[in-house]
């Protein structure tokens, strides 16, 4: 694929720099520029950080997709760290180009946190590097010390600066630590202003020309508005695996038609009821015969907490199928520290939604609609009815929409969310598609 001017441009920015941040919209191709990056020099021994939600998902595709054959990309996730590790000390001695593609919860983790520290990286990259944040978080001290040892260092992140400004030091002190030194205690002095009890609470901001200044210095910055080229619909899947306890439920249930729960049983009186079960403990729950909720798994919610955090305090909408999920979206709106809205057939909520998280059932919200206040539509559960898939898309997608829109979907691998999303991508009849082919793990 050719690469976008910007694209160009970025890769350009990055040439002359032992660390730059690409602080990039999402969509506009962040991911292929680090791929000509590593083609560009070629290569061979690269660790990828990034959250769990894209590690299998993004990178492995994104080299397939603009340079097969470049290097091997290995995801270590759901495994323990050793065995990770194991597994990447094998697939660096095997002497072949490889990019290890790593989590931000586990990178420091013993053993692998030791065996990384001790390699000779020739890049390394910090996927929606504002996860590193916070100056005193383990994960951040340790791409501090880290980014020490490796000579070449690139960031990438929509959102630099999510919360404050102040949100930018961690991330330079783990790219280059020329900019904003190695104190946060003095950086937070010089630009930002205190006061409140003890003078310990950030009231303002001073010296903004010369923060903004040296931000740049090492930064390229693409709004997805800058970018004629987008195109003005963008689909991705995020994938995610079901836990231990999910997983059994699910083959259970896809099996014999009932699953056993502490507390009663799922259960399931014919094909289509059992596609609904099956789609309940993808999202995390199961209905028992008394028509109780039980929380099983947090695969999707835990993904959906990474995507909110990675698109801030933008207006979303998050389409889903269930009660339950709505509910599980205001928590994790509430966890991100984002108001939360809903349309449904308990609430109404649209004329009061302005900016955070707007939770549409996709069954009431399908029609009707104008949501072109967001740009990104995330689908944590999906129906069967292709006419509700459909108009949901359009109610972002229409007249009045100013930016180009982005559908995600939340997937658990390996189960019907996949059947469901292959049916509706192709816009067959989902009903009989699914009923033909029902995915066991």
């Amino acid at each position: 694929m050719k690469p976008w001017p910007h694209q160009l441009e970025a890769l350009e920015f990055l040439s002359d720099k032992a660390g730059a941040m690409l602080a990039m919209d999402m969509g506009t191709g962040k991911s292929r520029i680090v791929v000509d990056l590593v083609a560009q020099n070629g290569y061979e021994k690269v660790l990828i950080l990034a959250p769990l939600s894209v590690m299998a998902n993004v990178w492995p595709g994104e080299f397939v997709k603009h340079a097969p054959g470049l290097l091997d990309v290995l995801p270590l996730a759901g495994k323990s760290t050793k065995t990770r590790q194991e597994t990447a000390a094998k697939a660096i001695g095997s002497g072949r180009p490889t990019a290890v593609v790593m989590n931000y919860d586990a990178i420091w983790r013993k053993p692998f946190g030791d065996w990384a520290m001790k390699q000779k990286w020739d890049l390394l990259v910090m996927d929606e590097s504002h996860r590193i944040k916070a100056p005193g978080g383990v994960a951040s001290r340790y791409c501090s010390r880290l980014s020490d040892r490796v000579e070449r260092r690139v960031a990438l992140t929509g959102t630099p600066m999510s919360h404050s400004p102040l949100d930018i030091y961690a991330q330079y002190r783990a790219l280059d630590k020329s900019i904003y030194g190695t104190s946060f205690v003095r950086f937070r002095s010089r630009y930002a202003v205190m006061g409140g009890f003890n003078r310990m609470q950030v009231v303002g901001y001073q010296r903004e020309t010369e923060l903004r200044n040296l931000f740049y210095s090492r930064a390229y910055r693409v709004e997805s508005d800058d970018v004629l080229d987008l195109p003005s619909t963008l689909s991705i899947n995020l994938m995610c695996e079901l836990g231990r306890d999910g997983q059994r439920l699910y083959s259970e249930m896809a099996n014999e038609f009932v699953a056993d729960l502490e507390g009663g049983h799922i259960t399931a009186s014919n094909a289509l009821s059992r596609l609904l079960r099956l789609q309940q403990i993808t999202s995390g729950y199961g209905r028992l015969e008394d028509g109780t909720d039980v929380e099983i798994d947090t695969a999707k919610a835990r993904v959906l907490e990474d995507t909110l955090t990675d698109i801030g305090r933008e207006p979303v909408v998050v389409f889903t199928r269930f009660t339950h999920d709505l509910d599980v979206v205001h928590r994790i709106a509430a966890k991100v520290g984002v108001p939360s809205y809903e349309v449904s057939g308990r609430r109404k909520d649209l004329s009061e939604w302005s900016q955070g998280v707007l939770a549409v059932q996709i069954q009431a919200g399908g029609l009707g609609l104008d949501l072109t206040l967001a740009r990104y539509a995330i689908y944590y559960s999906l129906g069967f009815s292709l006419g509700d898939y459909s108009q949901s898309m359009a109610r972002l997608h229409r007249p009045g929409q100013t930016h180009p829109v982005e559908y995600i979907h939340i997937l658990a691998s390996g189960t019907v969310d996949e059947t469901v999303m292959e049916a509706l991508a192709r816009r067959e009849a989902v009903i009989d598609h699914i009923l033909e082919e029902v995915k066991r793990p």
